[in-house]
C-alpha cells in the first residue's frame, strides 16, 4: 500500500474512497482486494482541478470518524489567506448525534474535549479555528492545523484585531465572517496608513484602502462593520464577482 500511495496520491485516495464506501455496506473487507496494482491501474485520474479539497470529520459523543474529502471550487477567505497554506491545512468538523435518530443534546462533555484539545490526524493536530453564524447553527466548525491553542490564537490574530472584543457572541460573529463561502474577485488593495498616503495612491491610479474612525455615542459604535467605497471600485468588484 505504501508504494501505491507514494506513486500517485490521487489514485490512492480514490481507492481509499472505494474502501470507505464498501465498509459502509459491510463492516468487514479484504483490503488487498482494493489496494492492489490491478485496481490501482484502473483508476482514471481526472483532469478536473478542485481548488479546495477539504478533510471532513464527523464527531459523535462516542467516536471520531474521518470521512471522504469535500470538494469545493469557491472556499472562503480564511482558506485563501496566504499565511495558512491552503485547504490541506484545514478540515471541517460536523457534530453528529449517535445514533443519528437522536437530537444533538448529549455528549457535550466530549464535544468540549474536542474543542479544547483538538483532533489528531496522522502526524498532525487540528484545533478549532472558527465558524460562520449559519455553520454554528448547523453544528459545523472549521479546524486548522496548529501545534497548540496559542498557535491557533496567533493565526486568528492575522484575521484582525479581535482581542479588544469582550463579548463572546460578537467575537464569534466577527471571526465567522472569514468562514462564509465567498468568490475571489482578484482585486488587490494597497493599505494606506494616512489620508495623505491614500490621496497620493488614488492620484497614481492605485486601488487602495485606509481605516476611518467610527461614529460613537455614549460608548456605542453606530458604524461597526461599515465603510465607504468609490463607485469605480464597486463596479470592478461587481464585475469580478460576476454580478453585473
Amino acid at each position: 500500500m505504501v508504494e501505491l500511495s507514494e506513486e500517485n496520491e490521487e489514485r490512492f485516495y480514490q481507492l481509499a474512497v472505494q474502501a470507505f464506501q464498501n465498509l459502509q455496506k459491510c463492516h468487514w473487507l479484504d483490503l488487498t482486494s482494493i489496494f492492489n496494482r490491478e485496481q490501482f491501474d484502473k483508476i482514471a485520474v481526472s483532469t478536473k482541478t478542485h481548488e479546495f479539497r477539504t478533510g471532513v470529520i464527523h464527531v459523535t459523543p462516542t467516536r471520531i470518524s474521518i470521512m471522504p474529502k469535500e470538494e469545493d471550487t469557491i472556499g472562503h477567505r480564511a482558506m485563501r489567506h496566504a499565511a495558512f497554506g491552503g485547504s490541506k491545512n484545514f478540515c471541517i468538523v460536523y457534530l453528529k448525534p449517535d445514533p443519528p435518530t437522536r437530537y444533538l443534546n448529549e455528549g457535550t462533555d466530549y464535544f468540549r474535549h474536542v474543542f479544547t484539545n483538538g483532533i489528531d490526524i496522522g502526524r498532525d493536530r487540528f484545533h478549532l479555528f472558527g465558524s460562520s453564524n449559519s455553520q454554528i447553527k448547523e453544528h459545523v466548525f472549521w479546524f486548522i492545523k496548529a501545534s497548540s491553542l496559542m498557535d491557533v490564537q496567533q493565526k486568528r490574530a492575522q484575521l484582525g484585531e479581535l482581542n479588544q472584543i469582550d463579548n463572546l457572541g460578537t467575537y464569534a460573529a466577527r471571526l465567522g465572517l472569514w468562514f462564509t463561502k465567498s468568490s475571489p474577485t482578484g482585486i488587490k488593495l494597497v493599505y494606506c496608513e494616512t489620508e495623505q498616503d491614500f490621496n497620493q495612491c488614488v492620484q497614481r491610479g492605485e486601488r487602495c484602502v485606509r481605516s476611518i474612525d467610527d461614529i460613537e455615542r455614549n460608548g456605542f459604535s453606530f458604524t461597526d462593520g461599515n465603510g465607504l467605497i468609490s463607485k469605480g471600485l464597486a463596479r470592478r468588484i461587481a464585475k469580478g464577482a460576476s454580478v453585473c
